[in-house]
């Protein structure tokens, strides 16, 4: 990670989850670390790093912003995204903001003369079939429609990089992530979902989906450090599924037990099975991430009690500055 040392850094999308947590590493290994965010979702929680106010899908912002940092390397976080149940609901929304997002940084790099790039896409790319365990050489058909205005979306970035003559460019695939300073608003995705209903004064905690469907989960700071190696020593153009091969999928019915085991709080789950929870099981083949050095560090166990811990710690932090968290 030495590489990085003093180099000027860009992490488009640098205040939210995965962002705080990479921004944070790689001010640790001495980058000099610019996020660039509109703030519309994440806030920055990090001393040492310039900040820049701008929207990521307006091209002229983005494009004086990446001139005048002059990054040897572009991070590209900058998503919209959300729970499956919002998906659903909003699938143009998704697909307009997300292609924006996936295109627009791409081309601001490119014109500015960037020469390394990290796209970040997604495990949602590929299709129904190939997703139990998914492999990076071959997408498969449709993605699900549950969240096809995201997949889609991701998949346009990804033909975007194929397109672009930015010198070096890299794909990375996360897998189902959580983590410190996730998001718990009506858009959450499923861990902090249940985080914030089990820690809830509620006697019955309502679950919607079903007990059966399978998911793998990724820490976000092993996703952090995923992306640093994938920006250093990955393929140029290639894609690299960034998750924990299978060794942390778990049923949500599963994933539910856990938590209360966790907390040592257990309440009576009410399923709510009525809406399209998407594909049945979803893993990814990590082969491809640790043959240039990645190990996943984070269990799903202790990750998910570091979650809690930061959720209560937002709760207290409400009761006693009377601030208010998304």
């Amino acid at each position: 990670m030495n590489s990085f040392n003093r180099k000027n850094v860009a992490v488009i999308g640098g205040a939210g989850m995965i962002g705080t947590a990479l921004c944070k590493k790689l001010l640790s290994v001495n980058a000099s670390v610019h996020i660039i965010d509109n703030f519309s979702r994440g806030r920055s929680r990090i001393g040492g790093a310039n900040v820049h106010l701008c929207d990521a899908t307006s091209i002229d912002d983005l494009s004086n912003v990446i001139s005048t940092i002059k990054p040897e390397y572009v991070f590209n976080l900058a998503a919209h995204v959300a729970g499956v149940e919002y998906n659903q609901s909003n699938q143009l929304e998704m697909y307009t903001m997300n292609t924006l997002l996936q295109t627009v940084p791409l081309l601001a790099c490119e014109r500015a003369g960037v020469r390394n790039f990290l796209q970040t896409s997604s495990v949602c790319v590929y299709g129904a079939t190939t997703q139990n365990s998914a492999t990076e050489t071959y997408l498969g058909g449709d993605p699900v429609s549950a969240n096809i205005g995201y997949s889609l979306a991701k998949r346009n970035g990804e033909k975007a990089v194929e397109t672009s003559s930015i010198q070096r460019a890299v794909v990375v695939r996360p897998t189902n992530t959580f983590g410190i300073f996730d998001y718990y608003d009506k858009r959450a995705h499923v861990i902090p979902a249940l985080i914030k209903k089990l820690l809830s004064a509620d006697k019955v905690m309502e679950v919607n989906g079903s007990p059966d469907v399978v998911r793998e989960f990724v820490f976000a700071d092993d996703v952090a450090d995923a992306m640093m190696l994938a920006m250093l020593n990955g393929n140029n153009r290639w894609a690299y599924n960034i998750g924990t091969g299978g060794e942390t999928a778990v049923s949500i019915g599963d994933l539910v037990e856990i938590m209360m085991d966790v907390s040592g709080i257990y309440k009576k789950v009410k399923w709510v099975d009525d809406f399209d929870g998407g594909d049945d099981r979803r893993s990814t083949n990590n082969e491809r991430i640790r043959s240039i050095g990645f190990r996943y560090s984070v269990s799903l166990r202790d990750g998910i009690e570091m979650s809690m811990n930061d959720y209560k710690w937002r709760i207290k932090s409400i009761v006693t500055n009377s601030n208010r968290w998304s």
